[in-house]
């Protein structure tokens, strides 16, 4: 089976995620993530948070976010 090398729609505790960010980039690296995007709903603040941290060498981020919208009166993201 071929690893997974990067998951580009995760979410921290700054959204609906379980994780800080800190420990949400070291989980990823510790699976063998190599790129990660922080995709929380509505709010860039885990990649605030991580702005003074130390990323473990061999994992990159890609900023992302999810947008919450409306399409014919349904919430959708």
């Amino acid at each position: 089976m071929q690893p997974i090398l990067a998951d580009l729609h995760t979410h921290s505790r700054c959204s609906d995620g379980k994780l800080k960010p800190r420990d949400l980039v070291l989980k990823a690296f510790d699976l063998g993530i190599k790129r990660l995007s922080i995709t929380d709903h509505d709010s860039t603040q885990a990649y605030e948070d991580l702005s003074d941290v130390e990323l473990p060498t061999g994992i990159s981020l890609t900023s992302g976010v999810e947008c919450t919208t409306n399409y014919m009166g349904r919430e959708c993201h």
